[in-house]
């Protein structure tokens, strides 16, 4: 489950299942869900876990808008926007994305930081 390069003929993705995973700390929740850190167990990577609620996304209408999202992680290759490591159906009740995970940063403080100095 290596990164992808940024590369389009590198831009396969990896069917993974959730039993390949710990799930680990909550980092962010939605209106459909939330979003977790996991480790993938073979490699020991850590990964961030989109789980949506099927439900929810039906009752709001939000499905054309789920799928969406899924269909432009799944083409875009970029530097700067997370890359989608796969998606799994398993669960009859949730959706699960796999994202790349990148570590917090404080923009806000950043920038902050950077106008004190100029």
């Amino acid at each position: 489950m290596e990164k992808n390069s940024h590369s389009k003929k590198n831009k396969e993705k990896v069917r993974v299942k959730i039993k390949d995973f710990e799930k680990l700390q909550t980092v962010g929740l939605g209106s459909f869900g939330r979003v977790r850190l996991c480790r993938h167990k073979k490699s020991d990577k850590i990964y961030v876990m989109k789980i949506l609620k099927k439900n929810e996304i039906i009752k709001q209408k939000q499905v054309d808008h789920v799928f969406s999202e899924y269909n432009i992680l799944s083409v875009l290759n970029h530097p700067f926007i997370v890359q989608l490591i796969g998606l799994n159906f398993e669960d009859p009740k949730y959706l699960y994305l796999i994202l790349e995970y990148i570590q917090e940063v404080n923009y806000s403080l950043y920038l902050e930081q950077k106008i004190l100095f100029l």
